[in-house]
């Protein structure tokens, strides 16, 4: 919302993690549910990326100003709650047992944008 009213958005180039869609997850939890696999596992993107970084990559293949991304430190925001700075999920145990590819950073927002993309197409109709 604020990248289409052109207003600055500050996100943490300190704080790492590794984000999936939840589209992405459901399709997990199904195949973990085919193959009987039981437990607690953890599932993310193949790769880690600040949430500077996931903000500049979002915009940047959303056709958004890259400019209104800026970079702020998690110890200089004025938080009610202490924050985690690495955040990220170890996916390797999951990982073997399903065989199945982690997807990277730019697919999960290529995704992301193509379903955002969707709704609005719909909306549209």
């Amino acid at each position: 919302k604020n990248l289409n009213l052109e207003n600055e958005i500050s996100l943490f180039d300190d704080v790492f993690f590794n984000p999936i869609h939840v589209d992405c997850l459901a399709q997990i939890i199904y195949e973990c549910s085919l193959k009987s696999i039981f437990g607690l596992y953890h599932y993310g993107s193949n790769n880690i990326i600040t949430k500077f970084n996931f903000g500049f990559l979002f915009a940047n293949l959303s056709g958004y100003d890259t400019k209104l991304i800026r970079p702020i430190n998690l110890d200089q925001a004025s938080m009610k709650v202490n924050r985690p700075k690495y955040t990220v999920l170890n996916c390797t145990a999951l990982d073997k047992m399903i065989e199945i590819k982690l997807p990277s950073n730019q697919e999960t927002i290529e995704y992301l944008i193509a379903q955002n993309n969707n709704l609005l197409s719909e909306k549209r109709l």
